[in-house]
């Protein structure tokens, strides 16, 4: 255990390190040698029932210490140390001597309370049936009002009870099929009607969820429930090994290597904005502060970098675009204090300024999250057409100290990319065609939205950004892509900082829906051209009569937001509930549990004394 617990931090420790990818997964096959190592001790150990175990005393000397490291790290400075490491690790001392207590409680089929010994023998079904209580109100409560109780007892049941009910529970049965004289019959049974049970609630299932994105999830399942039943800890190797994973930071270049303008330089390209300008779905992003809460993602793959370091036309590039920036960001942190506070400032000329803003304004972010609900999404577009209703007047405000700032200078508006195709069957996301045309519709209101109130200022407006992934195939759902699309669907990286971040599953879909290195490179040409089309560029258009709004919008961001993520809590809910999904993923654990009991008795028959 020793000899894990070594390999686990220094798993953890590259992993948040910024290695080379490949230093990380020669530290992760060693992780997986040495657990591979640990779990067939167990197992071995635990064919004769003599796994070792944590001794009580010392497991609550660890359980004590994990409790300090969190509670403590609460009360740390944060500029000077990271908190969320403490945390972790207090986790993982937690998870260990959980998962060595409920080996013991097997071995003995019972526990110590106060000096006494409590006899668990039939606590596993007792357990398990609490546990499907627990989900199931859970799912129930995830349709009404109280839906963060819901929440709260769905984990409870499903991810604590049942699995620990289920563990404890298997004991006994495999005790009692290894001591049969004819066993044969039983483990024969009990193995084929899992399999049966298994495979026939799994493609239930499947059809009930609408999904076939459900059957990574179903084989999961079923490894873990094959890791309960084997007396190890390989659930405990398994979930460890994908949280230190997903918080591999993403790899970094040196900040020094990001372009910047030269001393006198006449024609810098001023690239302002979101993540749509910064790179954000990129592999590689330049290094920012550790400590610094704000991840900007800005990546050396990003359009406005390939055009200032490949093409003649700038004399270089001030990068102030900022992954999530929305307009107050834009013009507190962009322009009035990363732009006009910075000791460059003034000993270089803007020669043209690049914006990319909006999205983030009307939570263009949260509507892949909402349509992967199981029902279709369509059925509260009204929200997200009424935040498109408020866009002018945030943009106004960006484009109003954009103006001030740079006058004289040419400032183009950058559209969205359409993201996605809406004809025909598509694997490549979970959004029915219904879903992809209201994206698609989204997506040009959105920008026409843009167009209309930079009109408004004289900025120009590049249109051909549009349709940037159309020419070469790169639109999500593109039969022609090839299966490498321009832009991620569901994109799995950490982010870099503190490992309060970088551990929180919140922030491991970042890149999700954002151009990726392909994308960048098709919006880079598109600007080409239009930069070769547009030799001489007027600092500024006609100014044209503001739209004239009389539609009111039903709610503010953050409160479209709130109720956009409850719909979707709810349409989880009906599809546990309505649609039995919860009953039919409890068959397919149930399966796959008799399977592995079947199994380990088999086993334990074979090569060691049962009794």
């Amino acid at each position: 255990m020793l000899t894990f617990g070594v390999a686990l931090l220094a798993l953890l420790g590259f992993a948040r390190s910024g290695q080379a990818a490949v230093t990380v997964w020669v530290v992760f096959a060693i992780f997986v040698a040495v657990s591979a190592v640990w779990v067939r001790g167990q197992y071995a150990d635990s064919l004769d029932g003599r796994q070792w175990v944590i001794p009580y005393r010392v497991g609550a000397v660890l359980v004590a210490v994990a409790i300090a490291l969190i509670v403590l790290s609460f009360t740390w400075d944060t500029e000077r140390l990271d908190r969320g490491l403490p945390r972790i690790g207090g986790a993982v001392l937690i998870y260990l001597v959980a998962g060595s207590a409920v080996t013991q409680a097997r071995q003995t089929c019972s526990i110590g309370i106060l000096g006494r010994r409590i006899s668990i023998r039939h606590w596993g079904i007792w357990l398990t049936l609490a546990g499907l209580v627990v989900a199931a109100a859970g799912a129930t409560l995830l349709v009404g009002m109280h839906w963060i109780v819901g929440a709260v007892l769905l984990a409870a049941g499903a991810a604590g009870l049942i699995p620990l009910g289920m563990g404890i529970g298997s004991e006994p049965v495999i005790r009692w099929l290894c001591g049969k004289e004819k066993a044969a019959p039983w483990l024969w049974g009990l193995g084929a009607g899992g399999a049966v049970l298994y495979a026939a609630t799994a493609w239930i299932a499947v059809v009930v969820s609408r999904s076939s994105w459900l059957i990574p999830v179903l084989i999961v399942l079923a490894l873990f429930m094959i890791a309960m039943v084997s007396t190890t800890h390989a659930d405990i190797v398994a979930v460890t090994a994908g949280v230190a994973l997903m918080g591999v930071m993403p790899a970094e270049l040196p900040a020094k290597d990001l372009p910047s303008p030269g001393v006198n330089a006449g024609n810098v390209l001023v690239a302002i904005g979101d993540s749509y300008m910064s790179g954000e779905g990129a592999s590689v992003f330049y290094e920012e502060p550790a400590e610094e809460r704000r991840r900007c993602n800005r990546a050396p793959s990003a359009w406005a970098v390939l055009i200032a370091k490949n093409e003649t036309t700038f004399d270089g590039l001030k990068f102030l675009a900022c992954a999530g920036a929305k307009q107050a960001d834009v013009v507190q942190e962009q322009l009035d204090k990363e732009y006009a506070k910075d000791p460059e400032y003034g000993h270089y000329r803007p020669g043209m300024v690049v914006l990319s803003l909006g999205g983030n304004d009307v939570g263009f972010s949260t509507i892949a999250q909402t349509c992967l609900a199981p029902r279709d999404c369509t059925a509260i577009e009204n929200l997200w057409h009424g935040m498109i209703q408020r866009l002018p007047e945030e943009l106004r405000r960006a484009y109003r100290a954009v103006d001030e700032r740079f006058p004289g200078v040419p400032v183009v508006v950058v559209p969205y990319p359409q993201p996605i195709t809406a004809n025909g069957h598509c694997d490549q996301v979970a959004f029915s065609e219904t879903e992809r045309e209201f994206i698609r519709r989204f997506t040009t209101e959105l920008n026409q939205k843009i167009s209309d109130t930079a009109a408004e200022f004289g900025f120009h407006y590049l249109r051909e950004m549009e349709g940037a992934l159309v020419k070469d195939h790169l639109q999500l759902c593109d039969p022609g892509n090839g299966g490498r699309p321009g832009i991620n669907f569901i994109g799995l990286r950490s982010v870099h900082g503190l490992a309060e971040e970088r551990f929180n599953p919140t922030n491991w879909t970042h890149t999700s829906l954002h151009p990726n290195e392909r994308g960048h490179l098709a919006m880079r040409r598109i600007f080409r051209d239009w930069l070769a089309a547009n030799p001489k560029t007027p600092s500024r258009l006609a100014l044209e009569q503001p739209a004239v709004t009389t539609e009111q919008a039903p709610c503010d961001l953050q409160a479209c937001k709130r109720q956009a993520r409850r719909w979707a809590v709810e349409q989880v809910g009906h599809r546990f509930v309505d649609g039995g999904l919860l009953l039919w993923l409890a068959g397919a654990a149930g399966g796959a549990w008799l399977v592995a009991v079947a199994f380990f008795a088999y086993r334990r028959r074979v090569y060691a004394a049962c009794g």
